[in-house]
């Protein structure tokens, strides 16, 4: 919970569930698992082994055989070290990787003794991993949903700052020249804020608040774009982007300016405050997820390192609205560039994502996603009533396990950028095979298995991303051969 405080505030404020994840991977429990695969032994010793019987002076000794069998682990040694403590009939000793017991006895050892003892302590080791995984599981969920709790009340906090901030008449005391930032007094002004900043010196940005208003302003623009569609059908990016520079400049008092250059190129929309860019927009026409993955790569090239709020305006015509709504929400969430989406309570008017920055990673952009319909009123779109019997694929048409295997760190990428921690469980996951669009993976741990094949989904959706093909997953488990 202190590193939870710790994390900074711009970073709980923009990507709340990044920092979830930081922190809990710093914390958590890593899962043990034991390799029986790499079994090994010493050689037999003779050695003198003691009995128990007390001599009068010291514990008898008796010449005897001994060896120590060797099983290696992966994961938490801490973890298999608390199994041991807690649940082990044996105590066996956990040493440079792995757990190890020693068996003796005064006088001969035979192979079938050895060999009962060791099966003993093979399913000792295994109770102990089980257990000891259980009780971590157990604590891992607690210590994500606590941390999800304490990250997302402190966002809290911090956004209602600084809401309250920017509402107070109240002028703020006075700071050095060097340090202030000047506000114009306007009827709607670009209100500015002091961003966190590896710099010394203060960074103006637009407020949350501002933001918010200007994205409303955009969005406002769109619905009335939609109620007259005869005339908006009429109009171009140019002509549209006009309009909305006419509506942001009566709002802002002649803040906003149109094919403005910043950064790499020009940009459709951009309000500046104190020769600073404060806000840059994008007006796009569906075009295709290539198109408008053209579009995201402009617009994160029009950011310079300070430019922290912008939009994307999709504009749809002659194209069916969710598909191109869906289609830009893929397109902006497989960007390089991508690192969060934010919940939306209205996904057909407006989306919110986070991207990097063309020139530093660390430093993120929140985007807005604005989508303005502009259908043909003259023209209805058909529905299909019924749906079409599909043509059956054959076998050959799908992907073989081969192909799988060889597809599978791009798969494992593409799940780890929703959850890192599900992308670990298939990671420790082999692929036994695949017919048709059935396919089973081993894995050596019942826990593991059964916490892959809850959250099978997102494999589901990485493999027809990548295949186009919804397999069916079968978990389960195959221990390693001896």
């Amino acid at each position: 919970m202190l590193a939870a405080d710790r994390e900074p505030a711009s970073t709980v404020q923009q990507q709340p569930n990044e920092v979830v994840e930081r922190v809990y991977k710093r914390y958590c429990h890593e899962l043990v698992g034991l390799d029986l695969s790499q079994l090994s032994r010493s050689q037999v010793s003779v050695t003198s082994v003691r009995t128990g019987k007390w001599t009068g002076k010291n514990v008898e000794e008796l010449p005897g055989q001994a060896l120590t069998v060797r099983l290696p682990f992966t994961g938490s040694r801490e973890l298999l070290q608390y199994g041991v403590l807690a649940y082990s009939q044996r105590k066996p000793q956990v040493v440079n990787g792995a757990v190890e017991l020693t068996i003796q006895s005064p006088g001969r050892l035979t192979s079938a003794a050895i060999n009962s003892r060791v099966a003993e302590f093979i399913e000792d080791a295994n109770n102990c991993v089980e257990k000891a995984n259980a009780d971590a599981a157990q604590f891992n969920a607690k210590l994500r949903s606590a941390l999800r709790s304490k990250i997302y009340d402190r966002k809290d906090l911090l956004d209602d700052t600084a809401d309250l901030d920017a509402s107070l008449k109240i002028p703020l005391t006075s700071v050095t020249s060097q340090a202030r930032v000047e506000v114009p007094v306007q009827r709607k002004s670009v209100r500015v804020q002091e961003s966190p900043s590896d710099s010394p010196s203060a960074e103006p940005h637009v407020s949350r608040l501002i933001y918010e208003d200007v994205v409303r302003t955009l969005s406002s623009f769109g619905r009335a774009m939609e109620r007259l569609p005869d005339t908006a059908r009429s109009l171009g990016e140019e002509a549209i982007r006009d309009l909305a520079l006419f509506l942001l400049n009566a709002n802002y008092e002649g803040a906003a300016s149109g094919e403005a250059f910043n950064g790499a190129g020009k940009t459709d929309i951009l309000l500046n405050h104190q020769n600073r860019s404060a806000f840059i927009g994008e007006f796009k026409f569906w075009g295709g997820p290539k198109a408008f993955s053209s579009a995201i790569n402009q617009l994160c090239s029009y950011t310079t390192w300070r430019d922290t709020k912008a939009a994307l305006v999709l504009l749809v015509k002659d194209v069916r609205a969710t598909t191109a709504i869906e289609g830009a929400d893929q397109a902006i969430r497989s960007h390089p560039q991508f690192r969060e989406a934010r919940p939306s309570d209205r996904p057909m008017e407006r989306r919110d994502y986070v991207l990097a920055s063309n020139t530093d990673t660390k430093r993120l952009i929140s985007v807005a996603l604005l989508p303005v319909v502009i259908p043909d009123p003259r023209n209805k779109v058909t529905e299909v009533t019924e749906t079409p019997t599909p043509t059956p694929r054959s076998f050959s048409d799908y992907p073989s396990a081969v192909e799988i295997r060889r597809a599978w760190p791009d798969v494992l990428a593409n799940i780890s950028r929703k959850s890192l921690r599900i992308a670990a469980l298939y990671r420790d996951s082999q692929i036994n095979g695949a017919e048709g669009d059935a396919l089973v993976l081993n894995f050596r741990s019942a826990l593991l298995c059964t916490m892959a094949a809850d959250d099978s989904q997102h494999l589901v959706d990485a493999l027809y991303e990548e295949f186009g093909v919804r397999f069916a997953i079968t978990c389960q488990v195959v221990p390693r051969p001896s």
